[in-house]
């Protein structure tokens, strides 16, 4: 046997006689291949010649590049996937879908276009499956990168504990944090009457408890920071501190009331301890200690019955 092969029209590989009826070639160009064969008897020496059938090599679809520039954005913006691709017969054409955590949310129909645009409004991580046709219908996907789509870092109802205080009571300072991206780091400056007295370290709650340093109008500023560097700020609260309590304001709150003979009743039984520095209030005798008897005397000055 004697094969030739030919690829559109013309002679590109030749095997001399042998014994094998079999030939394989693989090829590595597009074109329009046939193979001629002829046979020969060794005895007669007739031979025969046979032509196969055209065989239609097309480049496969070669998919390139399919990305965004971006790999995390807040909500709200405008997500791009651009894509190349090369190789396949006449015009390609593109459909695409998109995921949301892995479930598809959006498609498009068959056409030229070769970039995919999406506006998304909710956080997620987003992909997009691009299917790439020429017009034999020959198809192949390709997955693009993942995009992170975060919601904006705020924070937000930055406020004090208390509205009032004395030196040496604790107070804390906090706000609502939301958005952003992995944990985040806060930081608390402490200002009174517009001077900063506190201030945190970085810290990993949106909350700060500090001692009260002196009386004064107090506001608070918190720095978030989040994990993608991302930064915002919030000033607000407002605290007023004197720098003694009152006589029989046990609790500190800025009033004497049944609220403070009650406290003062629980810090006999020892059931609760007043914080440090601050028991005089209640320690109406001056004895060093806080008693029924000053408890007693509170109640009677919160019904005006004594001062």
């Amino acid at each position: 046997y004697e094969f030739s092969l030919y690829k559109d029209g013309k002679i590109i590989d030749r095997r001399r006689a042998n014994d094998f009826s079999d030939y394989e070639y693989t090829p590595v160009d597009s074109g329009a291949y046939k193979v001629t064969v002829t046979g020969t008897d060794s005895v007669s020496g007739k031979s025969v010649t046979v032509d196969s059938t055209d065989v239609n090599i097309f480049d496969p679809i070669i998919p390139g590049d399919f990305a965004s520039k971006e790999n995390m954005v807040e909500a709200l913006q405008v997500l791009t996937w651009n894509i190349t691709a090369s190789g396949g017969e006449g015009d390609l054409k593109y459909s695409y879908t998109l995921y949301k955590d892995g479930e598809p949310v959006r498609s498009t129909g068959w056409d030229t276009g070769t970039s995919f645009v999406h506006k998304a409004t909710s956080y997620g991580t987003y992909y997009v499956v691009a299917n790439i046709m020429d017009s034999r219908m020959q198809t192949v996907s390709v997955r693009s990168n993942e995009i992170l789509v975060t919601t904006p870092l705020t924070a937000k109802d930055i406020s004090f504990s208390d509205d009032y205080a004395v030196t040496g009571k604790s107070i804390t300072a906090r706000a609502t944090v939301t958005g952003g991206t992995g944990n985040y780091s806060c930081s608390f400056i402490i200002y009174c009457n517009g001077n900063e007295v506190v201030s945190s370290q970085a810290i990993s709650t949106t909350e700060y408890t500090f001692k009260v340093p002196q009386g004064g109008n107090y506001t608070a500023k918190l720095i978030v920071t989040d994990a993608d560097g991302k930064v915002v700020e919030i000033t607000g609260g407002e605290l007023n501190a004197d720098e003694i309590a009152t006589r029989g304001d046990a609790n500190c709150d800025g009033t004497v009331s049944a609220a403070d003979a009650r406290y003062a009743l629980r810090c006999a039984a020892m059931l609760i301890t007043p914080e440090e520095g601050l028991d005089y209030a209640a320690d109406l005798n001056n004895d060093g200690r806080i008693t029924a008897s000053d408890a007693r005397k509170i109640l009677r000055i919160s019904a005006q019955l004594e001062e």
